[in-house]
């Protein structure tokens, strides 16, 4: 069952969800963005793109193979993405990049989460995250968005500065407790937050 905005609030609150700007400092909810049942996400200035190829230069990858290493491969053939005189990113037509969430977020054992694209930007023709939305029980870090534009006009994404000045709202995080016997204790992850391309956030 989904979380209100409620007790997403007296979640966060209590110290059982965090969120903040980075893994040091914990916002209070008043700082934050919320919809009926979900925790609004925004977006840091770390835009990775792919490197244009030189002229005969074939470009492949094997996810498959012994050893893949997807950090590894992101430093290879992405690069930082510069921003416009605005401010703004401007994301060309059928082009992609990746980014990551403003907000830092832990989860504990009974809960994990769901991002969600928002409605408004995907009647633009902007997809958010491409992969499955799951954010397993015990996570942290700065989630990873996938962003895709499908429309035929660029869009211009506007990063955050700060909680304060988080800039376009991209996504939107949706709590769900697990019931059973399903995870009883922390989950550990290696914490690679600063690299768009550095783990997946979801299983």
């Amino acid at each position: 069952m989904a979380l209100s905005k409620t007790k997403i609030i007296d979640e966060i609150n209590a110290g059982m969800i965090i969120v903040g700007p980075n893994a040091q400092t914990r916002a209070r909810s008043e700082e934050l963005r919320f919809d009926t049942v979900s925790l609004e996400l925004h977006m840091r200035n770390d835009f990775k793109v792919w490197k244009t190829p030189l002229p005969g230069d074939r470009m492949s990858v094997d996810p498959s193979a012994d050893g893949f290493d997807l950090k590894a491969y992101g430093d290879r053939y992405t690069e930082l993405g510069a921003l416009e005189t605005d401010g703004c990113f401007l994301l060309k037509s059928q082009h992609f990049v990746i980014c990551t969430a403003l907000e830092y977020v832990k989860l504990p054992a009974k809960y994990f989460a769901r991002v969600e694209g928002k409605s408004k930007l995907a009647r633009l023709g902007i997809s958010i995250h491409n992969t499955a939305p799951t954010i397993q029980s015990g996570w942290d870090g700065h989630i990873t968005f996938e962003i895709y534009n499908h429309s035929p006009i660029a869009i211009r994404l506007k990063p955050g500065r700060s909680l304060a000045d988080p800039g376009l709202g991209v996504a939107q995080l949706i709590f769900e407790e697990i019931t059973g016997d399903g995870v009883t204790k922390e989950r550990s992850f290696s914490s690679e937050q600063d690299s768009p391309l550095g783990r997946s956030s979801s299983g």
